[in-house]
């Protein structure tokens, strides 16, 4: 699959949105970050990590740690389960929140009605609005979207966020192989 999605310069570089106002009318928004070669060279080894069908996803290899902790019923077995635990959470709770797209001053497009937009929303309409399996639907919502900086954003520091927990995961798939029956 190539070198690993922590390898990558995307994630190893900084993501970073700034927003400028002249004259206090209008704003204009600035994301820095590796670039497009970068994004496009973290989209297969992260879809591979984000999509719960792959076979080395996510969640999939923390079933299966899961599982083969659980089987041992030791204490260390039951540590083990209790930090894959609190790591699927904090995975979960990465994709549900609204975030990291920071709101400006009346919400987006300047409507405060708009609901906040869910990072998982966001890496679906980038991977199959924009990259994989062209979808009408998501690619609307990409086309939409104002400003657009703001989603680039989210989804550039969402698979910079995404990649710490799943490097977390395999320093404990790591340690889980190492685990031997008392």
């Amino acid at each position: 699959m190539g070198e690993p999605l922590s390898q990558t310069s995307l994630v190893r570089g900084d993501v970073r949105l700034e927003m400028r106002s002249a004259d206090g009318i209008g704003s204009e928004y600035l994301v820095e970050y590796a670039g497009d070669e970068a994004v496009q060279a973290a989209l297969l080894p992260f879809r591979a990590l984000y999509r719960d069908e792959e076979p080395a996803s996510f969640k999939r290899v923390l079933g299966i740690l899961r599982a083969r902790a659980v089987g041992r019923g030791t204490e260390a077995s039951n540590k083990l389960v209790e930090l894959l635990d609190e790591l699927g959470r904090g995975y979960r709770n990465i994709l549900r929140s609204a975030g990291p797209i920071p709101l400006p001053p009346g919400g987006l497009g300047g409507s405060g009605d708009a609901p906040p937009v869910k990072t998982r929303q966001v890496i679906e309409d980038w991977l199959y609005g924009e990259h994989f399996h062209w979808d009408a639907e998501k690619a609307q919502r990409l086309a939409e979207f104002e400003p657009p900086e703001m989603l680039l954003f989210s989804f550039v520091s969402a698979i910079h966020h995404a990649s710490f927990v799943y490097a977390r995961l395999a320093d404990v798939a790591r340690q889980a192989v190492e685990l031997r029956p008392s």
